[in-house]
């Protein structure tokens, strides 16, 4: 009666694996599927494009997926097996069996011209950094960070919590120098939450500015905070600068000259804490949204992108550049969940798909 209620009360593991072999196959006559890699100029994906062009396929492109990846394409159909497990996905693939299992999905077109993507994998090891990856099901409602101007924008409350303090060895370099093991990156401090969002760079700025977002206990961040900017200050000589926007406060602190645009700054509001780049960064990471990505998950906006190398080519020299990408997809939102403590799936859909 107790093993019923224990296996009653556990999550449901869907169950959709692949047979047990390495491949990759893919449709050979959707010709989009070269579009979106001849979006990529003097890249390998490029080449690849043009090969496919040049030798088409009636059928699938089909290689084996070996230890060092997938090899060759031929153009031949999978076995019987692979080919039932693929249905009509445009993409298939899974890695060789390993100990843990397979990492193993599939890209299917849409009805309304966009792609829909499948990507499962084992669960991470505990001990883990990947295990920061373990979604929680209660997530937080709305962001920390803006996404209107975010190229990439991660999202995620962590099943176990987030304490890296402990796990960085007091006489490392991340934490003689950066203060890594501090109580700010503890449990006491954050509630579990992080985010990541990639902004383009600045009108003639030479890098994207990335904001790390956290969600914080007000009791205990005021004092980490003060102690882990002291921290940092005692091992570099740096000017540390009040900041404000709106309701957030914080600071930026200068004199680092590690990489070009790189002045850290932090903003707060509530508890909400903003780590990044420099102090148009927060800025942007601290703007009100004109919209918000799902929880537990990571949306891609590719016309974001083609900003970013729009700037940086306008301050680069003329001999360095190429044709610009033509990036596909659009907008590409992902969902992270978890699959009943067996695997992460990761799933979500493009707002357009490869051809142009």
């Amino acid at each position: 009666m107790l093993l019923t209620l224990l296996f009653a009360c556990s999550p449901a593991v869907e169950t959709d694996a692949p047979p047990p072999e390495g491949f990759l196959v893919v449709d050979g006559a959707h010709g989009s599927l070269a579009q979106c890699l001849a979006g990529f100029p003097e890249s390998e994906a490029e080449k690849l494009a043009a090969e496919w062009s040049a030798s088409p396929c009636a059928g699938s492109r089909t290689s084996a997926w070996g230890a060092d990846g997938p090899g060759e394409a031929a153009c031949a159909e999978p076995s019987s097996a692979v080919a039932a497990w693929r249905g009509d996905a445009l993409v298939a693939f899974a890695t060789p069996p390993g100990a843990d299992g397979q990492v193993f999905g599939r890209v299917t077109a849409r009805p309304g011209g966009g792609l829909h993507v499948e990507v499962r994998a084992p669960m991470p090891a505990k001990g883990s950094f990947l295990r920061l990856l373990v979604p929680d099901a209660s997530p937080r409602e709305s962001a920390i960070l803006s996404d209107t101007h975010a190229a990439m924008h991660v999202r995620m409350r962590t099943a176990e919590g987030i304490d890296i303090a402990p796990m960085i060895p007091p006489d490392s370099q991340g934490a003689k120098l950066f203060g890594l093991n501090s109580a700010l990156l503890g449990s006491a401090v954050l509630d579990g939450t992080w985010e990541l969002a990639v902004y383009p760079p600045a009108e003639g700025g030479t890098m994207p500015r990335p904001v790390l977002g956290l969600g914080v206990r007000t009791l205990t961040v005021d004092a980490a905070l003060d102690t882990f900017m002291e921290q940092v200050r005692s091992q570099w000589s740096i000017h540390r600068k009040p900041i404000s926007a709106g309701a957030w406060k914080g600071e930026c602190v200068s004199g680092l000259r590690l990489m070009p645009d790189f002045e850290p700054c932090y903003l707060r509001e509530g508890d909400k804490l903003a780590i990044g780049w420099n102090q148009s960064a927060v800025e942007l990471a601290a703007a009100v949204s004109g919209r918000e990505s799902a929880p537990n998950g990571v949306a891609l906006d590719l016309e974001r992108l083609a900003e970013s190398d729009a700037v940086l080519a306008a301050s680069a020299p003329r001999s360095t550049l190429v044709a610009p990408i033509r990036y596909p997809l659009g907008r590409l939102e992902l969902a992270l969940r978890d699959n009943g403590g067996e695997q992460l799936v990761l799933e979500g859909d493009s707002t357009r798909g490869c051809a142009p």
